[in-house]
């Protein structure tokens, strides 16, 4: 087992491993250009750990297993491509986690969003609350002081 930490910009740390195969200089280059694309992607450092192999299987198209596993502080993401020879078990796992990537940070940042909307539209409809009414009309629309119009509907229980 043949194991190189690499660290690429300033916050991907790759840790590259091979079993049952060994890793030439091509590759492990290789295996830093394409992941060099995770840089662009974390503002703090992440610990990225790749991990090639070789398996004896009947087809000869999956032969090389490449594994890139990257551990967040609200999860891990895992990637896991075959191909014919190790640049394109690399290629696609490289974009499979790319993908994953996007979509993780699409997720939360989402929901740091919501958060902060809903704690802005609470603070405003207490607001409103708090000040004064002016005027009511019979179809339910209140007019406040400073001339936002508010309906509110009734339902009979």
């Amino acid at each position: 087992m043949n194991i190189f930490p690499v660290r690429i910009g300033g916050y991907v740390e790759i840790t590259i491993t091979a079993n049952n195969t060994t890793l030439t200089d091509a590759i492990k280059k290789y295996a830093e250009k394409r992941l060099s694309i995770l840089d662009r992607r974390f503002r703090d450092p992440v610990p990225v750990f790749l991990q090639i192999r070789k398996e004896q299987t009947k087809k000869e198209e999956d032969r090389f297993i490449a594994e890139v596993t990257i551990r967040m502080n609200r999860g891990v993401i895992r990637g896991e491509m075959r191909g014919d020879t190790p640049y394109t078990a690399i290629d696609h796992v490289s974009d499979t986690v790319t993908r994953q990537i996007s979509r993780y940070k699409n997720r939360y940042s989402d929901k740091t969003r919501r958060d902060v909307e809903g704690g802005l539209g609470q603070a405003i409809a207490e607001q409103l609350a708090q000040e004064s009414v002016s005027e009511v009309d019979q179809s339910g629309i209140t007019t406040l002081e400073h001339g936002v119009l508010v309906r509110t509907k009734r339902h009979p229980m």
